[in-house]
């Protein structure tokens, strides 16, 4: 009897086009076939959409040949369908109908991977859930995704992540950086890759402790097997390769090194905590995805990096500069409003972290505000008392105070990676731990 699982792959091609565009990719889906071999079979493969039409205006009109060759070389059967009006046709419609009546039909199949960025198809991969499907997401990269499409996954991967071993990534692939937190020179494409890696090792270090956490807590051994299981029900596009670990026991010893984890020598695939981090009344030595890992404790969400913290800042920026002249906003409403326009830019962020963000310049006091009915997670603010240009830095003192008092040795170059993943900011650290009086190594 057959055991190997079955995948149906549906792809819309529209979407696929957009996508890669953005990130001036190849259209074409080798690597993702070539993955999706790893979770089994692919016995179903659809497309759907306009080839020629979502061709135009990308200056590709030409390579109409091209795409159709790609799909058929890879067995994919398309239906093309024409647009009902100049802005919509009904391709998501067909996927989603053709993907539910194949659940329905051919029970065997037991993995359904969507081609596309849209959340448009979140409702379908629920309903498919609810079929008890592993719905897998495929999409063009981590900064275009929205949050409820990645919660709504499975497991969730990357066209740009795929890309990266035969492809450099653009320079416009990256967010533009003001001056005023750049401080330095303009990083090259290869320096942000390596840069967004080191970040990822970090969180998945810390990713891998909570999955330790909630093995342990459900009275399971935490294998390697088991932890490597539950950290990708925690996080859909986990995936170790996309930090540069070349397996998952590389980031087992990465996170053993920092003493984050303890790898039972009696037995070498059972990983346990080794304990609080921190030892009362006492400063100690600590990593970079140790002072992560606090942080992220604290705030109960992601640290944004520093790309991110600036969005945030410019956005919040505008939006206060309407709603002060009307009287003001409620900081849960700014971080609801921030959150949207960045998503319209095509900047996604979990509304989590955008609040925190600005929750803790409120405590920084770079706002004037009032006390509200709603209580004091959500005053109303009226105000300006710090320039825009200065929000990120007391963002930053914040946590480093933070980290302070909770007993840390404080070392400036590995805070500046941190908070913004270089170490080419340890003297600007050193600045901000000098003004706080904090004593650092």
């Amino acid at each position: 009897m057959d055991q190997i699982e079955q995948i149906a792959v549906f792809l819309d091609v529209e979407n696929l086009i957009g996508f890669c565009t953005n990130l001036q990719l190849p259209i074409d889906i080798a690597d993702v076939i070539e993955k999706l071999k790893d979770d089994g079979r692919i016995t179903v493969r659809r497309s759907f959409g306009d080839i020629k039409r979502s061709l135009v205006g990308t200056n590709l009109s030409h390579e109409e040949d091209k795409v159709r060759r790609m799909l058929r070389d890879h067995l994919f059967l398309h239906e093309d369908i024409p647009y009902i009006t100049q802005y919509k046709n009904s391709a998501d419609m067909r996927l989603a109908v053709e993907a539910l009546y194949t659940a329905f039909t051919i029970p065997s199949i037991s993995k359904f991977a969507i081609i596309s960025g849209d959340s448009d198809y979140v409702p379908l991969f629920l309903k498919l859930k609810e079929q008890n499907k592993t719905v897998i997401g495929i999409t063009g990269s981590d900064r275009s995704t929205a949050v409820i499409y990645r919660r709504a996954c499975d497991s969730l991967f990357y066209f740009e992540d795929l890309s990266r071993s035969s492809i450099s990534s653009p320079e416009s692939d990256f967010p533009e950086v003001d001056s005023h937190l750049s401080g330095v020179r303009q990083d090259s494409p290869e320096d942000h890759i390596r840069s967004e890696q080191a970040t990822l090792k970090d969180e998945f270090a810390s990713l891998l402790v909570r999955a330790v956490q909630v093995v342990n807590n459900s009275g399971k051994t935490a294998s390697i097997s088991a932890v490597q299981q539950q950290m990708r029900q925690l996080q859909a596009d986990f995936d170790h390769k996309r930090a540069g670990f070349s397996s998952f026991n590389d980031l087992v010893r990465y996170a053993v090194d920092r003493q984050m984890i303890h790898s039972d020598d009696s037995k070498e695939d059972v990983l346990s905590l080794p304990g609080e981090i921190t030892l009362t009344g006492q400063k100690q030595a600590i990593s970079t995805a140790q002072y992560r890992m606090f942080v992220q404790e604290r705030l109960k969400c992601q640290l944004p990096g520093p790309n991110l913290r600036n969005h945030i800042c410019e956005q919040a920026a505008t939006e206060l500069s309407f709603s002060i002249e009307d009287g003001g906003i409620l900081l849960r409403d700014l971080s609801h409003d921030v959150t949207d326009g960045l998503a319209g830019r095509g900047i996604n962020i979990p509304q989590a972290e955008v609040f925190k963000f600005l929750y803790t310049l409120f405590r920084a006091r770079c706002f004037s505000f009032e006390q509200t009915e709603y209580g004091s997670f959500n005053p109303l603010l009226t105000g300006l008392r710090a320039q825009k240009a200065e929000w990120d830095d007391h963002f930053v003192m914040q946590q480093l105070k933070s980290i302070d008092n909770e007993g840390f040795a404080m070392y400036a170059d590995k805070l500046s990676q941190l908070f913004y993943e270089t170490d080419a900011k340890a003297m600007q650290i050193k600045q901000m731990l000098n003004s706080l009086a904090i004593k650092f190594e």
